[in-house]
């Protein structure tokens, strides 16, 4: 008996080595069925002494590598020896998958806290940063890119790293930090696949930065269309600031400028609308968003 636990104990290491290396690894690279029986019989009927929580740990990551996510947090939950520190890391990639954002985050930043591991440290943080980008919160996805970037941990996704924090600028309107990400990437990184990317969104950028210019620069529109104005700042970023919750909550909109009391304003408004069904449904949702608006021409 103890022979065969020593042989299947040689297959979990093996396999802890093999996903260790190699997180993207498909499941036909093993035989599940096979391992996971192995790996039952290791549990058996308590879950609680090492060699059944290391089990425990594999089968989660086989789960993980099958894409059954629930499985895979279902057993991760099921772990409480302390020295398996991983534990935490896996399961911010399985909650991410089941777009359970804030427990992702939380288990993200526990594996950080806890590991010396800087290669998965490193991948914490993007995790952590793509769950505040699946939940629309641009500005800490930011930072956490920001905080990564001025570490030490930052070694193997730099062409990544400058995709997202250019990624986030353009969502949260800070078009020329966005540009200007975006162009460091192709600077440093000209073959890398990510680049191909960012220059498409670099023309996506040029596009409508030039239709933008080319709506706010007109003195006198032919045909007015209807919007819904929402503010007014001195300040073009706090414009876009705005511009991009709206933009959230699922409306188009666009900055224009104009002189009050000697003073220049960038104004944001919601639009166009094309008729008043539109244009009542969208002022009452942004009123439910605390965005104050009223109707304009432009």
């Amino acid at each position: 008996m103890k022979t065969k636990i020593y042989l299947i104990l040689i297959i979990l290491i093996n396999l802890s080595y093999l996903l260790a290396f190699n997180d993207v690894a498909s499941s036909e690279n093993i035989d599940g069925t096979v391992l996971e029986g192995k790996l039952l019989q290791i549990i058996g009927d308590n879950d609680e002494n090492p060699n059944a929580q290391s089990a425990l740990f594999e089968l989660a990551k086989i789960k993980m590598l099958e894409r059954d996510y629930q499985a895979a947090h279902d057993y991760l939950k099921r772990i409480y020896d302390e020295q398996i520190i991983d534990k935490e890391y896996w399961l911010a990639k399985a909650y991410l998958k089941l777009e359970d954002y804030t427990r992702a985050i939380i288990s993200a930043q526990n594996f950080i806290c806890d590991s010396e591991d800087s290669t998965k440290i490193e991948s914490a943080y993007f995790l952590i940063a793509e769950a505040y980008l699946l939940s629309f919160q641009y500005k800490r996805a930011l930072n956490t890119l920001e905080t990564l970037r001025n570490s030490d941990y930052i070694q193997n996704y730099i062409p990544l790293l400058f995709y997202k924090i250019g990624y986030c600028h353009e969502k949260l309107g800070h078009i020329e930090d966005s540009i200007l990400a975006y162009k460091k990437l192709k600077c440093d990184y000209p073959y890398n696949e990510i680049t191909f990317q960012a220059e498409e969104r670099l023309a996506n950028l040029g596009k409508n930065t030039a239709e933008k210019t080319e709506t706010t620069s007109s003195t006198y529109n032919e045909e007015a269309q209807t919007y819904l104005q929402a503010g007014a700042f001195g300040s073009a970023e706090n414009a876009h600031n705005l511009g991009a919750r709206i933009s959230q909550i699922g409306f188009k909109y666009i900055v224009f400028d104009k002189t009050s009391n000697g003073k220049k304003l960038y104004c944001v408004a919601a639009g166009p609308f094309e008729n008043k069904n539109s244009l009542n449904s969208a002022l009452n949702k942004l009123k439910e968003n605390q965005i104050n608006t009223y109707i304009i021409k432009h």
